[in-house]
């Protein structure tokens, strides 16, 4: 029906209200929906995007094995080395030398034998140590601990001991 007013005409609509979508209505009319598909769109987006990233750093990370490291203090510097499947050992990006079959195997047997694959534990002082061990599940898990903490899971220390000691073999 239009109306005409001063020489302009104005054209009106008569909404109907749809009795199953009642209230529902007026926010498809508002543009509530079209922000709801949008943001619902970018969630998803967003979930698959960071799923393909980890993908990527694990792929990266994949030849690693265990990493290993010491930091905190004043300075809060990080000192990191790690092993690779290969039994490599490096230092700060630095080649020290490589680990005899038997040592792998010990190191296995230790990992196993102390149950480290199984700690769960993020308790660090002002100095701390850690450990990284690759999760075939979850990617990588970082147990980290004050080495002076007589709470700290047993064989923490232990472990990291071993592992200076065959990084401490390399070096010579």
């Amino acid at each position: 029906m239009g109306l005409t007013n001063f020489g302009l005409k104005i054209v009106t609509k008569s909404i109907i209200p749809n009795p199953l979508m009642g209230p529902f209505n007026e926010t498809l009319k508002g543009g509530y929906f079209k922000m709801l598909i949008l943001s619902a769109l970018f969630f998803f987006i967003s979930i698959l995007e960071s799923g393909c990233a980890s993908h990527k750093a694990q792929a990266v990370l994949n030849n690693d094995w265990i990493r290993f490291g010491h930091g905190g203090g004043v300075m809060g510097k990080e000192y990191t080395s790690l092993i690779k499947k290969d039994g490599e050992i490096r230092q700060d990006g630095a080649v020290l030398g490589e680990l005899t079959t038997k040592q792998q195997s010990q190191l296995k047997k230790n990992l196993e034998t102390l149950g480290i694959e199984r700690i769960v534990y993020n308790e660090p002082g002002n100095l701390y140590r850690f450990l990284e061990i690759e999760d075939p599940v979850h990617g990588w898990r970082r147990i980290v601990w004050d080495p002076g903490n007589p709470n700290a899971p047993d064989g923490l220390n232990l472990i990291y001991d071993f592992l200076e000691y065959l990084k401490s073999k390399q070096s010579k």
